[in-house]
């Protein structure tokens, strides 16, 4: 699988709280709905926010959060991630 292979596209945003949800799109066949783009803080970066990029998911017991889907590889899930911060930028702001 190869990176030209995914499309995103971008289906819902809020520019106030800066969080955009992202459908994925593998070989124009499976589409996987719910992942989640936060530009925010984290302790580990409290002067500079970031983008967290997280995959769908559900919450169980304990308000833990389970995964619905995974992507294995992890070379290609970074690239992924670099695709969908791109795309989250470039994204218009009058939209």
């Amino acid at each position: 699988m190869d990176i030209n292979d995914i499309e995103i596209k971008i289906v819902k945003c809020d520019r106030e709280k800066e969080v955009f949800i992202i459908n994925l799109t593998f070989f124009n066949q499976l589409v996987v709905r719910g992942y989640r783009a936060r530009y925010k803080t984290t302790k580990y970066s409290p002067d500079l926010p970031v983008w967290l990029i997280s995959p769908p998911s559900v919450v169980g017991k304990g308000k833990k959060f389970f995964w619905i889907a995974r992507i294995i590889d992890n070379d290609l899930w970074l690239r992924i991630q670099e695709k969908m911060i791109k795309e989250v930028e470039n994204y218009p702001e009058d939209v």
